[in-house]
C-alpha cells in the first residue's frame, strides 16, 4: 500500500483536482483542512499500479504510511459522537437529579465500550491503521 498527499487548490469552476483523479480511484478522500494554512488536502492510499498514475503531477507528494498518519493526526480531530441518544438523555436526567449510575451506564461513559452511548469519530489516521 502506498500513500499520498493531494492538495486541492480552487479554479473558477470549484476544486482543480489532477487528471488520475477521475480516472483511477483510490481509497481514503476527505477533505482535510490544513489548521496552519487553511489549505485543502485529501490524503489517499491505494496500490503501485494506482498510486503511479497520481506520481509527477505537482499537487501530488507520497508519503510514508507514517507520515500519512502523522498528517492526519496533526490536521484532524476525533469529535465526540453519541451512540445511544435515549440511554444519554436517562443518564442527564439521572446526573441533574443526583441519582447514581448503574455499573452498566458508568460503563457506558467509556468511549472505547462499543456498548456504550459515545464514540469518537474516525480520522484517516484510524483508517490507514487498519491497513
Amino acid at each position: 500500500m502506498r500513500y499520498i498527499k493531494l492538495m486541492l487548490e480552487k479554479g473558477p469552476g470549484g476544486i482543480i483536482y489532477p487528471p488520475a483523479y477521475h480516472t483511477t480511484p483510490l481509497q481514503g478522500g476527505g477533505y482535510i483542512t490544513e489548521k496552519d494554512s487553511g489549505k485543502g488536502s485529501m490524503i489517499l492510499w491505494g496500490d503501485d499500479a494506482s498510486i503511479n498514475n497520481y506520481i509527477g503531477h505537482p499537487a501530488v507528494t507520497e508519503l510514508t504510511k507514517e507520515e500519512a498518519i502523522a498528517y492526519s493526526e496533526a490536521h484532524q480531530e476525533r469529535v465526540l459522537k453519541v451512540t445511544d441518544q435515549a440511554r444519554v438523555d436517562l443518564m442527564k436526567i439521572k446526573a441533574l437529579r443526583g441519582m447514581d449510575f448503574t455499573e452498566e451506564e458508568e460503563a457506558a461513559l467509556d468511549i472505547d465500550n462499543p456498548k456504550g452511548g459515545f464514540t469518537k469519530t474516525e480520522i484517516f489516521a484510524d483508517q490507514i491503521e487498519k491497513h
